[in-house]
């Protein structure tokens, strides 16, 4: 005992009695950082994946097997490998704060192998099918184009106000994020936390300043609202708009918003765009998740790159 405390690696075992449910209680609490949605995602998976297993469960008595059997275990229940994913991350978090706080010595999640989440493949339209929804869309064309072309997550468009429109600058300023927990709208920062700046295409420009005209002078209006001018819902604009818009354009039902932000990556590209002009356009926190993300709309130079290579040992051939 005395060696651990003079390497500082002395844990008080008293602390490691606190259950995993009593200690995911002051857990959640303090985590002031996190978007509401998210919270409640937390609550959930605590009370339905990590409680039942683990909640009268003292901290020090988790250990790496028993980790790794519930993994197994919520696999043979059937849960998708992207919800056992969020459960473990969940459970993961909490002793990872245990540790931090001088509960525990170590992290008994560190290890464990988790099952792969199969990657959707991505709805991406072209610029004319894009045209074909905006028409579809109606009083929505805006938006739709917004999304295709600005590549706005579906909350910083509900939650973009007159005040971020600076057309002059042919720019709007992403600063703000809705979010529908519980049938209440939440607005505050975006997913990444981060502000930023979205350079328009002069065509949308036009049509931003021409939406503008209804909205009214109020800097804090928003620009996009529902039919009967409530706030913007994503389920609510998705049956009385979105759903018929896509079939009237003739493009797939599987066809979401949020599709409108991938297909924006690829005009990106098309265009011209090195990922981390798409990075910074899309507001990821790092060129990495751009890659992880879009790697396959990326061209591919392996064959450029090879005539090249082949080029500069023909020419040091030649000169000696």
């Amino acid at each position: 005992m005395e060696t651990d405390k003079a390497r500082g690696e002395w844990i008080d075992p008293r602390l490691g009695r606190t259950t995993v449910a009593d200690w995911s209680e002051g857990w959640l609490g303090r985590l002031a950082h996190v978007q509401p949605k998210t919270r409640v995602g937390y609550e959930s998976l605590l009370k339905t994946c990590v409680i039942p297993a683990f909640g009268t469960t003292p901290l020090a008595r988790v250990e790496q097997p028993a980790v790794a059997a519930w993994v197994a275990e919520m696999r043979a229940r059937g849960l998708s490998a992207s919800r056992i994913r969020q459960a473990y991350r969940v459970l993961s978090s909490l002793m990872a704060a245990a540790v931090q706080g001088g509960y525990l010595a170590r992290n008994p999640c560190t290890g464990i192998r988790l099952p792969r989440a199969a990657r959707r493949e991505a709805v991406l339209l072209t610029a004319a099918e894009v045209d074909r929804l905006a028409e579809a869309a109606g009083a929505y064309g805006t938006l739709v184009y917004l999304l295709a072309y600005g590549g706005l997550r579906w909350g910083e468009v509900a939650a973009l106000r007159r005040r971020r429109c600076v057309l002059l600058r042919r720019r709007v300023e992403v600063a703000e994020s809705a979010s529908d927990v519980n049938g209440r709208l939440h607005y505050g920062p975006t997913k990444t936390f981060e502000r930023r700046w979205v350079r328009l295409p002069d065509f949308l420009v036009e049509r931003l300043a021409r939406q503008l005209e209804v909205v009214g002078s109020d800097p804090d209006e928003f620009v996009f609202r529902g039919q009967r001018g409530a706030p913007l819902r994503y389920q609510s604009f998705r049956r009385a708009v979105w759903g018929r818009a896509v079939i009237d354009a003739g493009l797939s039902e599987g066809l979401t918003p949020h599709c409108l932000r991938h297909t924006c990556a690829s005009l990106l590209v098309a265009g011209g765009a090195d990922p981390v002009a798409v990075q910074r356009h899309l507001g990821h926190r790092d060129v990495t998740t751009t890659l992880n993300v879009y790697a396959g709309l990326f061209p591919n130079r392996l064959d450029e790159i090879a005539t090249a290579l082949d080029g500069l040992y023909r020419a040091a051939q030649s000169v000696g």
